[in-house]
């Protein structure tokens, strides 16, 4: 197994995700992309055009009132 490269740390520090390489085989890659399609099928998947910017529906259950756990984290952006 290999470990994050120190690029790799800043970016998931950066941007709270990396990109990994070949981390699914084909067939993973194929299983998920039919999944995908089927579930985008489904009522209700997709945001609805009318909504604002057309996004996704507000999650109330989703909602973290704690500071240390919102997505932007200041302290770790170059806009800090």
């Amino acid at each position: 197994m290999q470990k994050l490269t120190q690029a790799q740390r800043e970016q998931w520090a950066i941007d709270g995700y990396i990109r990994v390489e070949q981390a699914l085989s084909q067939e993973q890659v194929a299983f998920f992309d039919v999944e995908l399609d089927r579930i985008r099928q489904l009522p209700g998947w997709e945001p609805n055009p009318d909504g604002p910017l057309g996004h996704y529906a507000w999650l109330d259950h989703a909602v973290d009132r704690d500071p240390e756990g919102f997505m932007d984290r200041r302290v770790l952006l170059h806009y800090a």
